[in-house]
């Protein structure tokens, strides 16, 4: 899609029908039109979704900073707090925006293919990727991820056992991977 935008970079990913993992569309590039916000409960805390007019573009918990540079939307938010949202229509298909380099999107990308309960090591994504002398570039993409839990960076663990840092705490990524896993 060339437009005001730019140029964005369409990817489709493909996967099976696990409500978690479902179809979703990553589109690469700025965000020039922040619209609201949203608060998603969650077993794990409210997850803050922000939207532009061409999808989602950041998602963190709210417990936690904003990421550094986001761009806020102008006011128009629309608070959902208090109702209980089934995860299935969290992540249904929906449009995710991202930029980053060439690299974090490719990890990106590969990411969404891991189903839900499924964790890989750093190592293994890169070798995944063809590039098993980048792991810490790997690590570094991950850890760039925009959009917490639709881009389930969660699931990628250090070699050295455990289940490794997280962004929103190592106690939150481990609830997640064991509901993932036993919940689901």
């Amino acid at each position: 899609m060339v437009g005001e935008l730019g140029p964005f970079d369409p990817i489709r990913i493909e996967a099976d029908d696990n409500r978690w993992d479902s179809r979703r569309s990553l589109r690469f590039g700025p965000v020039l039109s922040p619209t609201h916000d949203e608060l998603v409960e969650t077993p794990w805390g409210d997850l803050r979704v922000l939207f532009a007019q061409q999808g989602i573009y950041s998602a963190y918990f709210a417990d936690s900073r904003a990421p550094r540079g986001l761009r806020e939307p102008p006011g128009l938010i629309v608070n959902r707090r208090g109702q209980t949202w089934d995860l299935a229509r969290l992540f249904e298909q929906v449009d995710v925006l991202c930029w980053g380099t060439p690299f974090q999107r490719l990890v990106w990308a590969t990411l969404v293919t891991l189903p839900a309960g499924v964790t890989c090591t750093y190592g293994a994504l890169a070798q995944r990727l063809g590039r098993p002398s980048a792991v810490r570039a790997v690590a570094n993409a991950v850890a760039n991820n925009p959009v917490g839990l639709l881009i389930p960076c969660h699931r990628v663990l250090p070699a050295s056992r455990g289940v490794g840092s997280y962004r929103w705490g190592a106690e939150r990524k481990a609830a997640i991977l064991h509901w993932e896993l036993h919940c689901h």
